[in-house]
């Protein structure tokens, strides 16, 4: 159940980081196999690329554009994204 106090998606994921960060959060599709991401490595990405994002002048309520095919990478862009906001 969600706590009435989560505000947003970025506070949803923050607390799911922080709660179960050596469970697996997804898997990645690599030339071995399936590879597990735990949610501690998904929150270290989208903290990186919210840096780098803030590094590059990127403010709230500006615009960014994701162009890849569907894997692990776009859901941690995507999350970088809303947790530079």
């Amino acid at each position: 159940m969600l706590n009435a106090s989560f505000t947003s998606v970025v506070d949803i994921f923050e607390h799911r980081v922080g709660s179960t960060p050596d469970a697996t959060a997804m898997w990645g599709k690599t030339e071995e196999g399936f590879t597990p991401m735990t949610w501690s490595e998904v929150g270290e990405r989208a903290k990186a690329i919210a840096c780098g994002l803030h590094h590059l002048g990127i403010e709230a309520e500006q615009r960014a554009s994701i162009l890849c095919n569907t894997r692990p990478d776009w859901v941690c862009v995507d999350m970088g994204i809303l947790c530079a906001a």
